[in-house]
């Protein structure tokens, strides 16, 4: 992608965290004005806005991890729910995986990349830190070494992106 085309994506990318915040995307429905209990609004629309919420997280993260540029957003400034399975959605566990994965990613970023002075025990606890999220992931997550398994799309991308991470 063309430097131009990465700054387009990341301009983009944060314009949608800009748009996100001020609705509330980014913070738990009880302590803001996205309860659905004053809003009247159903499980399947709060959970839509949980899964909005976290899929914006995921592409933002990316985008600056990929791109070495800052965050729209701090990760103590987010106390948004996890996502859970809801009838009518996709599983949750692979949104959950991405999450945790955008979320070290972010930590890379403003402790590894950073332009103050850098440490070594940054990077270890990085490297810690991706190795807890693969030994916590679940089984149907994770890949197999039997040569007859043949996992989904979904588990290899999560895994060639955290490979890349």
């Amino acid at each position: 992608m063309g430097a131009n085309r990465r700054d387009a994506a990341y301009t983009y990318v944060g314009m949608a965290m800009r748009i996100a915040l001020p609705h509330g995307l980014h913070r738990r429905s009880t302590n803001h004005a996205t309860n659905p209990s004053t809003l009247n609004i159903s499980i399947a629309t709060l959970q839509n806005n949980i899964r909005i919420w976290w899929t914006t997280y995921i592409i933002e993260r990316s985008s600056e991890f990929l791109m070495g540029r800052p965050s729209q957003i701090r990760d103590e400034d987010i106390d948004r729910e996890a996502v859970s399975d809801t009838p009518g959605f996709p599983p949750a566990d692979g949104l959950r995986a991405h999450v945790g994965l955008a979320t070290i990613m972010g930590q890379i970023v403003s402790q590894v990349f950073r332009t103050r002075r850098r440490r070594k025990e940054d990077a270890d606890e990085a490297l810690m830190h991706l190795r807890q999220w693969k030994d916590s992931l679940p089984p149907a997550l994770r890949l197999s070494d039997d040569e007859f398994s043949s996992p989904s799309r979904s588990v290899l991308l999560l895994h060639l992106n955290h490979n890349q991470v």
